[in-house]
């Protein structure tokens, strides 16, 4: 008799063992996670700029900073292999597989405060530097960030071989961030220094069958619910970090800039023989009075950046400045990946106030390291005094001729360059 009801209980311990390994199928691999200490680069520029609250030209709203950035590159130090595998989950398990975001809604300065609400900007959360807020947006739901959980369910994942689910870096999200000007006064100055808080902004989760943020749902408060962390948390937003140098000083912007020049058609063989052909082109500025020109820290510079393709290509046709990351021309939009573009062209700009041919960025984010880098200063042109501010223009000539060194071949010529104005 004892011994029947011996195995009866032995009989209801297994029950009670199967029961809990069938809802632990979503397993967790080998990986380190972030936490708040280590996140990956978010692609902020080296220095920013907050001028003073009652700057004319850097009103409430005014968007100081935005960067793009998938997890596999901003979600830890050193970034993700994007095929590295998170999670391995049962088959069974489609359907009941998420990402969960939020803002570090415990934290203060790091998405606890919507301040931005008071001045029209929804997801605008307080940060540890005066007068700024910042709002992360989720690009695959177009979502603010939050501090309350939002989730996105992760469909159409990678299988193995047994059909199991294969959760991989590159199923998360890629997010927009924007440091934004507001007229409030929490938190530090953080003058000619750079920002150090070291507290994160937002995190990244994965919920599946099994783990401890299948506890999390959407709409929970991140101050109060922050099942899992930071384990199995591996998306870290930061501002701190990331070689972010605020400065306080007067603000400039660009006011217009010529849209687009059109070259008038030339032969290879009129290249090749030293022709070309050259068009002008117009940008005008405005800064505050009391600004400062120049390459220096805390001087304002401008810079017109090149595409992706005449990085690339740069080496090949010898067109890289050196001792810095800039070029000396401009190539077609599709010069490595179009066959029709022409080779061996390229596109020269002179500065026609110091008749000087300039440097071209291939980093907007890279300063400090003056011409050879593509930054020049902000300077020159025709000045108009109003009040607190002064405008400038200046001119500029685009001249379209062969590579030096290189061959031209016929085909199409179609660049584009984007200009900067930014303080060192």
């Amino acid at each position: 008799m004892s011994g029947t009801v011996r195995c009866k209980y032995l009989l209801l311990i297994m029950l009670s063992l199967s029961a809990i390994n069938a809802n632990a199928t979503c397993v967790r691999q080998t990986w380190t996670a972030p936490g708040d200490y280590a996140p990956g680069p978010m692609g902020w520029p080296t220095s920013i700029n907050v001028a003073a609250v009652s700057s004319p030209l850097q009103p409430t709203g005014t968007v100081i900073a935005e960067t793009t950035a998938p997890m596999t590159q901003f979600g830890r130090a050193g970034g993700y292999d994007p095929e590295l595998i998170l999670y391995i989950c049962d088959a069974a398990d489609a359907g009941s597989l998420y990402e969960l975001y939020a803002t570090g809604g415990g934290v203060d300065f790091a998405g606890k405060h919507e301040d931005g609400l008071a001045y029209g900007i929804p997801g605008g959360y307080r940060t540890a530097l005066q007068n700024t807020v910042a709002r992360i947006t989720h690009l695959g739901t177009g979502e603010y960030f939050s501090r309350f959980w939002k989730e996105r369910p992760l469909t159409g994942l990678d299988t193995d071989v047994s059909g199991n689910i294969l959760v991989k870096a590159k199923n998360f999200a890629t997010i927009r961030a924007e440091l934004i000007k507001v007229p409030t006064y929490h938190g530090w100055s953080y003058t000619d220094a750079i920002y150090n808080y070291s507290n994160s902004f937002g995190f990244i989760t994965f919920k599946g069958p099994g783990l401890p943020t299948w506890y999390i749902n959407a709409g929970d408060n991140s101050q109060h619910i922050w099942h899992g962390w930071y384990a199995h948390w591996p998306g870290s937003i930061a501002l701190h970090n990331q070689g972010l140098t605020v400065r306080r000083e007067p603000h400039c912007v660009f006011l217009t800039v010529t849209p687009s020049v059109s070259f008038t058609p030339m032969s290879a063989g009129l290249l090749n023989s030293g022709g070309n052909d050259t068009q002008g082109f117009n940008l005008s500025y405005q800064c505050e009075n009391s600004y400062s020109p120049g390459l220096a820290a805390g001087e304002f510079s401008y810079a017109f950046k090149v595409g992706a393709e005449t990085v690339a290509a740069a080496p090949t046709v010898g067109i890289n400045v050196g001792g810095g990351s800039g070029v000396t021309h401009l190539l077609d939009n599709g010069y490595v990946s179009n066959p029709g573009s022409a080779k061996g062209v390229g596109i020269r700009i002179t500065d026609l106030d110091t008749t000087t041919d300039i440097n071209l960025a291939t980093n907007e984010l890279v300063m400090g390291g003056g011409n050879p880098d593509g930054w020049y200063p902000a300077a020159g042109g025709i000045p108009s005094v109003s009040g607190s501010t002064t405008t400038w223009s200046k001119n500029f000539v685009a001249t379209l001729e062969a590579l030096p060194g290189e061959t031209a071949t016929g085909g199409t010529v179609q660049a584009t360059a984007r200009v900067f104005i930014r303080i060192n």
